[in-house]
Formats: C-alpha cells, structure tokens, sequence
C-alpha cells in the first residue's frame, strides 16, 4: 500500500505554524543584539577617529555644497519659511534615516555571512544589533539638528517634539523594505549595487533640497509627506498633511520583511555554506 500524508499538518497549519515561530524568535534575540551592539560599537570607535561625526558629515557636506550652489545663482529655490541650509540640513538627515534602514538589513546579513552559515546564531540579532546602530545614528542627527534649529534662532515650539517621530517613521519604512529584499542581495551582490544607486538617486525625489510641489507627480511618494510634515513642524505650523500612508505602509512591511528575512535564512545559509 502507498504511504499516506495523514500524520503531516494541512499546508495551511503548517504555514502558521513557521509565521508564529518566526515572530516567537523575536523574544529571544534581544540580549544577544545588546552584545553585538555594544561590540561593534567599541568596533567603530577603534577604527575611526571621527567616530559619531561620521554619522553626521555627510549630511552637513551636502547641505554646504547646495547652500553654496544657492548662494552662487546656480541652484534656484523660491522663498521659504525656513532658512534653506536648515531645510536642507533637515531633509538630508531625514533621507539617511531611510537609507539606514534600507541598506542596513543586507548590510549587517552580508558582514555576517559566513559566520551565519556555519553558526546556529539568531540571525535576528545581528539585524537587531543594526537597527539599533541605526536607531543611534538617527539620535545624533536630531541633537544636531536641534542644535542648528537653535543656532538659526527658529521659534521654538510644541510641534518640535514630533520632528523625531518623522525620522523614526522614515527609518521603520526604509527598514521593511530593506529586510524584503535583503534575502535578494544575499543571493545576488548586484542588489546591494542597486539599492546604493537608488539610494543616491532618490534624495532628488523628495523634498530634501527643494520643495516638491502637491502638484507634481512626485508628491505621490508616501515620504514626501513626511518630510513636509517635519519642514511644518519645525517653524511650529501643522503639517500640511499627515503622513498617513507612510505610516501604514511601515506598519505592514515590517512585518512582512521580518518573515522573509526568517524564511529565506535557511537557503542562504546554505548556499554561503
């Protein structure tokens, strides 16, 4: 007689059953984050001597060559209610935010690779332990860009204690999207070329060095209302719209990224291995 499937769970179950147990795993990976945070902390410091500084310089070359191009007649932005190297300091920051949770998923997976392979480690971990370097970088860029909004002497307001949950809601979107195509780049290093490219590229699509108009197509980018909501909050006015969409689609990627990254684990280990 043929051997029956009667003992093995219906797909259905058994998909669950891989869902609950990837999202279980996020309970035990907390401690070993704290360690390999703390690691590659003491890591950063050895090897460079500007340490948090390069958190920040970037951003601040940015916002000095396009102040300049400005300032010279060869970049043209209209009037503003904020000074432009503020408007600009603060879009540049917010962008890295989400190019941190971009590429930090696929980078923190590809310097562990090989340990992955031939370690049971939580792999969750180690993205952990980058989210939370992540999450730092993001600290310090707001400490400084408070330090610049005082240094311009903008008005304080209430509305400055939600500019950091504009940074957090671009770094959670950039972060589920990150960890979906994570997996990708660790079968194929052309994806990691891509997202640096695209990552570069897309600070042109959102206000980050100039206003975007609600007329233009590229008002259609969900972060575009976040930025804009961050621009509004710093000279203390409402956001002319709240970022809604961005909102929901971080709430659904995250998840949905921390699954694929959990499936696809067991594949990539064994093709490094």
């Amino acid at each position: 007689m043929k051997a029956t499937n009667a003992a093995q769970p219906p797909a259905g179950q058994a998909g669950l059953a891989t869902m609950r147990a990837a999202f279980a795993a996020l309970a035990g990976i907390c401690y070993p984050a704290m360690l390999l945070f703390r690691g590659n902390m003491r890591v950063r410091q050895r090897r460079a001597w500007a340490g948090y500084l390069w958190l920040v310089l970037p951003g601040v070359a940015i916002t000095i060559a396009f102040s300049l191009l400005r300032h010279g007649s060869l970049f043209v932005v209209g009037p503003m209610a904020l000074p432009y190297p503020l408007f600009a300091l603060s879009g540049v920051f917010l962008w890295q935010c989400f190019t941190d949770g971009l590429t930090g998923p696929l980078q923190a997976l590809n310097r562990e690779r090989y340990f992955l392979s031939v370690n049971a480690a939580p792999h969750g971990a180690i993205l952990l332990a980058g989210v939370l370097e992540s999450l730092l970088a993001l600290g310090v860029r707001m400490a400084l860009l408070l330090a610049a909004m005082l240094a311009f002497q903008v008005a304080a307001s209430s509305f400055w204690l939600l500019i950091p949950f504009a940074a957090l809601i671009i770094f959670l979107f950039g972060l589920g999207c990150g960890m979906l195509v994570a997996p990708v780049g660790q079968f194929y290093d052309d994806v990691g070329a891509l997202i640096g490219i695209a990552s570069g590229f897309g600070l042109f699509l959102v206000p980050a060095i100039y206003p975007i108009p609600a007329t233009s197509l590229l008002a259609w980018n969900p972060l575009v209302a976040v930025v804009d909501a961050a621009h509004a909050w710093m000279v203390g006015a409402p956001a002319p719209q709240l970022p809604v969409l961005a909102v929901a689609l971080a709430v659904a990627l995250l998840p949905l990224g921390w699954l694929a990254v959990t499936l696809a684990r067991p594949h990539i280990a064994a093709r490094a291995g």
